[in-house]
């Protein structure tokens, strides 16, 4: 075919003063595939004719390179071609391998420097095999970011170069040129959790760290630190490199830092929790990626606080030991931290030291609650809450129920149960128990002695009467011992005594759910109370009349878990009371008109505020 032809097809047709040049590329027309001691090896003949003086000379080309892509096994790239190309000779019997050489971008190296180079060159049954090492001189390393990975790979234009001489005694020169790449290389990072518990500090391995990248921040559980910051703030952060050429951080976090999450994990079990979210950056070019762990440490034997509870005459004490991991709890009564400043408000009795801590309940403190009422005796319940600090999950509950005598009291129920143990004793003369009743005659006395009084009533019942104002709810009722007149209609001579006891309980307003809408009561909180003995009338004789008996004081009462609630500084005139049960009406109410409302029934107190009565 013409020049011009075989130049279309691409291949390089040229002559000089004493060489005639042929090239083309792999993977031409009319090129053949041959297998050589088991490579296959890519074979173009060629015979050029050109004219010279009065001549057609003619010439025989041969075209032979190896035309295996190579291989690479993480951490050198590897090719090999048959020491003998026969394609290239042709005449075996006399072959003579003269020299191997190899070097890098169309440049040999000498063997001191390719051996510098880690380049390794055997010879070993009929086949050259080339290794060079990842990275190594004489290729281009290339790193970048996709996808938030690290990738990178590694290329080399190999130059490999063959003397020989033949039977025929022509010298012949072999130059290959090969291209070897290796794939694209992702870099993961990885961590190594090398935490040893004893020593209360996560310690965490962060690794196959390529060496253009170097880690510039850190954030743990949600707390941003450069590498700088960390360390100031005392956290330590130490590069350990590796004769792989890669390097790793060792980062390390104390478990008491504010910023670790701490969870009691199950019974006995607390877990330390950190995530941390590594910041790395190529360099110089500072492309940024990141990577991400999770790390958990179990500290086994860890319990909530173990109270032991005393009932003493008077009161409920608690006593527990401090644990070495005590700051993981933290002891509410109800939903309020147990602090100094809550003791003594509530009249509590509060010690601790680096020991222990001691704590006296008073029997009917705030935080009680009551049952099986009567007049000898009665239970109460204290109890103490042992919550996750950090979560502020219950994690354990410790109650301790006394058996206490019954004096008097007034308990104020949160389902709506006003109960009272009233003594009639300031009655002269006395007055007889069983003849009490409430303002609603028919409620008389669940039990009565000699000189005491029980009773227990729903507050929608028995006359009780209910107001309102922006603070508190107050339920009313009266336990009252009418005089009987003899003879009826004259009284001439009485020998009872006209008693009667005033007795409330409050209710913070915010706390009140129901408010008799649907004839039921509800509160968040129990309420408090007070009793106060409103009037006691002398026994009059005809004959020798007696002094009047002076009215007894008000009589403190304490109720099941008084909620803590700001003291009125304005006194109040104290509200009119019906001496007879009311009618069920409802009209606007003043401090000078009588409060006609009757039984389950209530009006708002627009002008001044409730005073709660010598309340505990």
């Amino acid at each position: 075919m013409p020049v011009g032809d075989a130049r279309i097809l691409g291949y390089v047709i040229d002559t000089a003063a004493e060489r005639v040049v042929f090239r083309a590329a792999y993977a031409q027309p009319y090129s053949e595939v041959k297998m050589v001691n088991g490579i296959a090896v890519e074979v173009v003949h060629a015979t050029v004719f050109f004219r010279q003086m009065w001549m057609v000379v003619m010439i025989d080309l041969t075209l032979a390179c190896t035309s295996n892509f190579g291989s690479f096994d993480g951490e050198r790239l590897h090719w090999n071609t048959p020491v003998v190309l026969t394609p290239l000779i042709y005449d075996l019997s006399g072959f003579v391998s003269e020299s191997i050489r190899l070097g890098a971008n169309a440049e040999l190296l000498d063997e001191s420097t390719r051996n510098d180079w880690g380049y390794k060159l055997d010879v070993n049954g009929g086949t050259v095999w080339i290794s060079i090492p990842y990275s190594a001189k004489g290729g281009h390393r290339m790193s970048f970011v996709r996808n938030n990975n690290f990738v990178e790979y590694y290329s080399i234009s190999l130059y490999y170069e063959h003397v020989f001489t033949d039977g025929s005694g022509i010298t012949t020169r072999v130059r290959q040129v090969k291209g070897l790449s290796t794939p694209l290389l992702y870099r993961v990072p990885f961590t190594i959790d090398q935490t040893v518990l004893e020593e209360y500090t996560f310690s965490v391995y962060l690794g196959n760290i390529p060496h253009d990248v170097d880690l510039t921040a850190v954030n743990l559980n949600g707390e941003p630190f450069t590498v700088s910051e960390a360390i100031v703030s005392g956290y330590s952060i130490t590069k350990v490199s590796h004769p792989n050429g890669t390097h790793g951080y060792v980062l390390r976090v104390p478990f008491e830092e504010p910023f670790v999450q701490k969870m009691y994990y199950s019974e006995g079990i607390l877990q330390y929790s950190l995530a941390i979210n590594y910041t790395l950056h190529i360099m110089p070019k500072e492309e940024p990626y990141y990577h991400s762990a999770l790390v958990t440490a179990q500290i086994k034997d860890v319990f909530p606080p173990d109270f032991n509870g005393i009932c003493t005459e008077s009161s409920i004490i608690f006593r527990m030991d401090h644990q070495e991991l005590g700051f993981m709890w933290e002891i509410t009564i109800g939903p309020h931290p147990l602090t100094p400043e809550l003791a003594a408000n509530r009249g509590y009795i509060l010690q601790n030291d680096s020991r222990s801590l001691m704590l006296e309940v008073p029997v009917f403190s705030v935080g009680y609650t009551y049952e099986d009422i009567n007049l000898r005796e009665f239970f109460a319940t204290f109890e103490l809450l042992s919550r996750d600090a950090r979560t502020l999950e219950i994690v354990k509950s410790t109650a301790k129920r006394c058996l206490f005598r019954t004096d008097e009291l007034i308990v104020c129920s949160t389902d709506g149960v006003m109960t009272v143990v009233a003594s009639m004793t300031a009655a002269l003369p006395a007055a007889e128990p069983l003849r009490a009743t409430l303002l609603d005659p028919s409620c008389k006395p669940k039990e009565a002695d000699e000189t005491r009084v029980l009773f227990a009533f729903e507050m929608n019942t028995c006359g009780t009467r209910v107001m309102v104002d922006e603070s508190y709810v107050m339920y009313e009722n009266e336990i009252l011992v009418t005089r009987e007149l003899l003879p009826e209609g004259a009284p001439v001579i009485t020998r009872d005594a006209d008693f009667r006891l005033t007795v409330r309980c409050y209710y913070p307003a915010s706390s009140v759910i129901r408010l008799f809408v649907d004839r039921k009561f509800k509160s968040e909180t129990p309420g408090f109370g007070s009793v106060k003995q409103t009037s006691t009338l002398s026994v009059k004789h005809q004959a020798t009349p007696r002094p009047e008996t002076p009215s007894r004081p008000e009589m403190p009462r304490q109720t099941a878990a008084r909620p803590e609630m700001p003291r009125q500084t304005a006194a109040r005139p104290e509200m009119p009371r019906q001496t007879t049960l009311p009618p069920t009406t409802v009209k606007a109410w003043s401090t000078k008109d009588p409060i006609e409302v009757g039984p389950a029934h209530y009006v708002w107190v627009r002008n001044g505020t409730i005073r709660a009565d010598h309340k505990v």
